[in-house]
């Protein structure tokens, strides 16, 4: 209400208009802060999300199953590692000038994992998260990747079927596939195939450690369950590792970057404690607020003295407590009565006889007015489910002209 009059607003629109608003604001809000985070398509690429045959979601998984603590990082994948963290490079796809950049994009990790790439693979028709077909990738390509770790290294392929030990286990590269090796001289073998270096390890002049895998075959989906695959990488792994720290997974090199949020981290522990406290406390003024919509409602009138006023007052309240039909039903008693008593009716008389009466005495003088419709009307008004209030004021409006007629004879 503004003014003494009906808001232009109806208090359910502005109800709807407040959810919608609230809605569309959380929904701008949430997607400017988790739009980039919630994970990529479908893919079936060498990457820690792929369970394709030559992506490494195996791999994370057994991780977590261990209870090790993994990271799938988009952003500032070797800053958010650190001295704190392992950080797992695998199959980085980069091309000849991002290779030669490399080192120094991973200069602020201490300690990395690098598995060369070796595979192309093309998603399938029926199941874009499968590989319908996979192919080499050129010995040139590895070596560009390898190179900006180890400058005179390279890399030689070999018939499949071949074992190896570490950590007292046995580890395999199935039949039938190339496998694919490191030589090296720069490069410390931690582990040896024949005359080729699987797992070596080069320490760079800024104090980092960087042990390369040179096949992923031994650690993709395909390959980490064969023979003690799985045990030997994450003997390497935990070997590598800080105690109780997290492995990160960089998915920068994977084209998954995307841009940090400066809100995401109100929804993470530990602010997320005061963010939910101040959405509550927002949530709980918007709902305060929605009842003082529009203009101030003015003031109440004093009370004023005299007649018409205690009437209009009396009137009110008699409204207000839906008090109606008894109103109209004591207008009607008192009006009939005041006729009766202007016009000298005979002493004793009902309200049904007074109104045959007065009827009487109006046909006698010739008037039209009757008061028996009124009091007919007067019956189904009151007896109705549902009181009609502008049909009850004609009616009343009626009842004074019937009085103005029979007394003042016009």
């Amino acid at each position: 209400m503004t003014n003494g009059q009906q808001s232009v607003i109806s208090r359910r629109v502005t109800a709807w208009l407040l959810a919608v608003g609230v809605a569309s604001f959380t929904c701008a809000v949430l997607l400017s802060m988790f739009g980039g985070g919630l994970g990529p398509g479908p893919s079936a690429g060498a990457n820690a999300y792929s369970v394709s045959a030559i992506g490494h979601r195996a791999l994370a998984e057994t991780l977590r199953t261990l209870g090790i603590q993994v990271v799938l990082s988009r952003h500032r994948s070797a800053q958010r590692a650190g001295s704190a963290a392992l950080l797992v490079v695998a199959e980085p796809r980069l091309s000849s000038e991002d290779a030669e950049d490399l080192g120094t994009e991973l200069a602020e990790a201490e300690t990395i994992l690098l598995v060369l790439p070796k595979w192309r693979g093309r998603a399938g028709a029926l199941n874009p998260l499968w590989v319908e077909r996979t192919r080499l990738l050129p010995e040139t390509t590895v070596e560009t990747v390898l190179r900006a770790i180890a400058s005179d290294a390279a890399i030689t392929r070999v018939p499949g079927g071949l074992t190896w030990s570490a950590y007292g286990l046995q580890g395999s590269i199935g039949p039938g596939v190339e496998a694919q090796l490191i030589n090296s001289s720069a490069m410390e073998p931690r582990i040896r195939v024949g005359d080729g270096i699987l797992v070596g390890e080069v320490h760079t002049d800024r104090g980092q450690r960087i042990v390369v895998v040179s096949d992923p075959d031994i650690l993709s989906n395909h390959g980490l369950a064969r023979d003690d695959n799985a045990a030997i990488v994450v003997s390497l792994i935990e070997e590598l590792r800080p105690p109780g720290a997290p492995v990160i997974f960089d998915e920068v090199a994977h084209g998954f970057a995307r841009r940090p949020s400066v809100w995401q981290p109100l929804f993470e522990v530990p602010l997320v404690v005061p963010t939910a406290l101040a959405a509550i406390a927002i949530a709980v003024t918007l709902w305060a607020g929605t009842g003082r919509f529009g203009g101030p409602i003015p003031a109440p009138k004093r009370l004023r003295a005299g007649k018409r006023d205690l009437i209009a007052n009396a009137a009110d309240l008699l409204a207000l407590g839906g008090h109606h039909r008894e109103t109209l039903q004591r207008y009607f008693a008192v009006t009939l009565r005041a006729v009766a008593a202007r016009l000298n009716a005979p002493p004793g008389l009902d309200q049904r006889k007074t109104m045959d009466w007065a009827d009487h005495l109006a046909q006698r003088r010739g008037l039209a007015c009757r008061i028996r419709p009124l009091g007919d009307e007067l019956k189904a008004l009151t007896a109705a489910s549902r009181f009609d209030a502008d049909r009850a004021l004609r009616l009343a409006a009626r009842l004074h002209r019937w009085r103005k007629d029979m007394t003042d004879g016009c």
